[in-house]
């Protein structure tokens, strides 16, 4: 998913970069062209305005990404500090060999949880 990300912005600049040409090319199309030719233009033009419409979609829809990706990092560095505190105090008051078990349990428990969501 990021290298999809990551690419989203050159294709938005190169669609940006074709829009500023078609837009600059499109009154001299239309002196150059008789009138049975602006239909033509006119459909170009309703093109690149579909196309401009889907680039801020989909910039819309990475920004949303981005956001989304630094809020589960942020989430699982809160994660990983909270399971930290619970082991040392566990560790405090577990002997080393039920220490050792009961990660063990947490981690089968949670592979259990993972492949339940998967089905």
């Amino acid at each position: 998913m990021p290298q999809e990300i990551s690419k989203l912005p050159s294709v938005a600049i190169k669609i940006r970069m074709y829009l500023v040409l078609m837009w600059g090319l499109y009154p001299r199309r239309l002196a150059a062209q008789s009138v049975g030719g602006i239909g033509h233009a006119r459909h170009v033009l309703s093109r690149l305005v579909r196309l401009l419409f889907v680039q801020q979609s989909l910039l819309e829809k990475q920004r949303i990404l981005i956001q989304q990706h630094e809020d589960a990092r942020e989430l699982k560095e809160n994660l990983d500090c909270q399971e930290g505190i619970v082991f040392d105090i566990l560790a405090s008051y577990l002997g080393r060999g039920n220490l050792v078990d009961y990660e063990h349990f947490f981690k089968m428990k949670l592979a259990l949880i993972m492949e339940q969501r998967k089905l």
